[in-house]
């Protein structure tokens, strides 16, 4: 599979996902009523298009991580 390709699989399955991020550190809501002492969380799809760079960049970063090991 091309890089690009996979790049927009990352893309299109984290927008739509209902998983909350951080709006200041862009980790993952998931139990917290708050991250860094707010509690300010959006989708993925609401993120800036930087912070959404940098979440799908950390998914790519995870996956070659994992290959290299397989």
């Amino acid at each position: 599979m091309k890089i690009k390709n996979f790049q927009q699989e990352i893309r299109d399955e984290l927008m739509r996902s209902s998983t909350e991020y951080c709006c200041y550190c862009l980790t993952p809501k998931g139990c917290k009523w708050s991250c860094c002492q707010e509690n300010h969380f959006v989708r993925f799809s609401d993120l800036y298009e930087e912070d959404q760079e940098v979440l799908m960049q950390d998914q790519l970063d995870e996956y070659e991580n994992w290959s290299d090991q397989q």
